[in-house]
C-alpha cells in the first residue's frame, strides 16, 4: 500500500509511506500482541497514517496536536507530543496497572 501525508509539523513536508502486501501498522502490532502475549493494546496516533493501527487497538489514544480526524477515532486524547505527554501516558498507565495488582 501507499499513503502520501502532510507532516503534522509543517505543511511543507509531505511524508510518503510504502508497504509490502499485507504489511502495516496495524499489522504489525496485532503481532507483537500476539508474540509478547500481552492482554491489551495500546496505541499513541497524530497522523492519518496511525488511524488503521488505531482501529485494531483496544485503547487508542490521539496526542492534543493530531490531526481532528486522528483525534475523533481515538477513545481519549493526551496533551501534546512536543511535551512528552506519550511517555508520561506510558508511565501513567504502567502505574496504574501495576497499582491494581
Amino acid at each position: 500500500s501507499v499513503s502520501a501525508f502532510t507532516d503534522i509539523f509543517g505543511e511543507d513536508t509531505g511524508i510518503l509511506e510504502l508497504f509490502a502486501p499485507g504489511v502495516s501498522k496495524a499489522s504489525a502490532v496485532q503481532a507483537l500482541k500476539s508474540q509478547t502475549g500481552a492482554d491489551r493494546l495500546i496505541v499513541y496516533g497524530d497522523n492519518l497514517n496511525d488511524l488503521p493501527m488505531m482501529a485494531v487497538a483496544d485503547e487508542s489514544v490521539a496526542v492534543a496536536n493530531a490531526l481532528p480526524e486522528v483525534k475523533a477515532a481515538a477513545t481519549r486524547v493526551i496533551g501534546s507530543n512536543t511535551a512528552d505527554a506519550v511517555a508520561r501516558d506510558i508511565m501513567q498507565v504502567y502505574s496504574e496497572a501495576h497499582t491494581d495488582s
